[in-house]
């Protein structure tokens, strides 16, 4: 249905803007194209038009509406164009947005001159306003928690610029406002709840602390509203359920009940709620959080700094040797081999562990040792059990690395808070492959 009308509305829009240039005569002064016609005259949104008249005292054009009698618009409403082939392109571009529109949410929220909240603001439109959409969005950006995208936009008193649409309702005036439109009487918190993904409090806790674990941050945890569908699912690590609701009711400032369903929420902040639901007759709460970057991001950005990190280790397959603690050799995958370690047997390393493993990057160094170490490593050998790992502090220096040994005590949840007094130290040379290595900044 939405491609048949589709078609007949560029059927349609192609007849005016041959009849629009046909009509025109010679006694046009120039061609326009309709931004936003006149209530009586819908057919025309993005047509090319005549223009036969301009008044300056009036901000009026004299225009001609296919083979109707010319009608006086307000100049705003209509984009000048020096020649016919200029019109005819800007129309073409045009048609996508030609009807186009949105309804503003917000008392007094701002048209700037560019996109950006720094920007001049040249408008402010009342709540409920109707503005004209008048070309692509930009990408999407977040602004103080809120994510949207920028709009040019036309207002109703011919003023030009950008406005964000968090606080818009967009729509195609052929169809009618959205099923957006329902969320219009809400508070903007509770629009912030159904307009954005929600993360687990843990992880930005685990971010804000410089702790991004790819072993604990996971894309698929969360709580993910779908406003199009009256559905908003919560995924966890021990409880997940999807919750059907009639209305969203706010009550107060601070408290969002979804009817139909046993979620509430409570709005703690810009950038922070607590949930309430009852799964399989047991009650849940749970904190969720805005984060200020997407979460793919973030794990992104830690994956490359434990390969940068492997491949400072691993270089380009030289073997570390020391003359007291043996040689280590580590592939490019993360596998390594340490051999001739007898004397780091059994303070160090159990004697019922193999000499094989993998190197991993789990740990994070703690505030006392950022400016000291550059990060930390820590191998697990085959055979130990699961989570029993043998860590160091290090230190690249120009002709190898230097090792810390971190016993378990002296590391708190995933950083290592200190070094101990006495500590084992082991410095390993690049007995092949000679390179010198550059550090890695420990975090993202």
């Amino acid at each position: 249905m939405h491609r048949i009308q589709n078609f007949t509305f560029r059927l349609l829009f192609a007849f005016l803007l041959i009849a629009g240039i046909m009509s025109c005569g010679d006694s046009r002064i120039a061609t326009g194209v309709m931004l936003w016609p006149p209530d009586e005259h819908p057919e025309a949104h993005g047509i090319v038009v005549p223009i036969m008249e301009a008044n300056r005292n009036t901000n009026t054009f004299l225009v001609k509406i296919g083979n109707n009698d010319a009608i006086l618009v307000e100049q705003f409403r209509v984009r000048r164009f020096e020649t016919v082939e200029e019109a005819e392109a800007f129309a073409l571009e045009f048609q996508d947005y030609a009807f186009l529109y949105a309804e503003s949410q917000q008392r007094a929220l701002p048209v700037r001159r560019t996109q950006s909240t720094e920007s001049q603001s040249v408008y402010r439109f009342r709540e409920g306003e109707i503005l004209k959409i008048l070309g692509s969005p930009s990408e999407e950006v977040v602004i103080s928690g809120l994510r949207g995208r920028w709009y040019p936009v036309l207002t109703e008193a011919g003023v030009q610029g950008y406005s964000f649409d968090f606080s818009l309702i967009v729509f195609d005036e052929r169809e009618g406002i959205s099923e957006q439109a329902r969320l219009r009487e809400l508070p903007a918190q509770a629009r912030t709840i159904l307009e954005n993904v929600w993360r687990p409090h843990a992880f930005s806790e685990l971010i804000d602390d410089g702790t991004p674990s790819l072993e604990r941050l996971d894309t698929r945890y969360g709580l993910f509203p779908e406003p199009d569908r009256n559905v908003i699912r919560i995924v966890g690590d021990d409880v997940s359920a999807e919750f059907t609701y009639d209305n969203v009711v706010a009550s107060g400032a601070s408290h969002i009940r979804f009817e139909g369903s046993s979620l509430e929420a409570r709005i703690d902040g810009s950038s922070q709620i607590t949930v309430f639901f009852r799964v399989d007759g047991r009650d849940y709460t749970r904190r969720f959080r805005l984060l200020r970057t997407d979460l793919e991001t973030i794990i992104e950005r830690e994956t490359e700094r434990r390969a940068r990190a492997l491949e400072m280790l691993h270089g380009d397959g030289a073997i570390l040797s020391s003359s007291s603690y043996g040689t280590i050799e580590v592939d490019a995958s993360g596998r390594f081999s340490w051999t001739e370690n007898e004397l780091l047997i059994p303070g160090i390393i159990s004697p019922s562990f193999a000499s094989t493993g993998s190197v991993q990057f789990r740990y994070y160094l703690g505030t006392a040792l950022r400016n000291r170490y550059d990060g930390v490593v820590s191998f697990r050998f085959d055979g130990a059990p699961e989570g029993d790992l043998v860590s160091f502090l290090y230190e690249v220096e120009p002709d190898g690395i230097r090792l810390i040994h971190v016993p378990p005590h002296t590391i708190d949840d995933l950083q290592v808070l200190r070094s101990e007094g006495s500590p084992v130290v082991i410095f390993f040379r690049y007995s092949e492959g000679e390179q010198a290595l550059s550090p890695v900044p420990d975090g993202v």
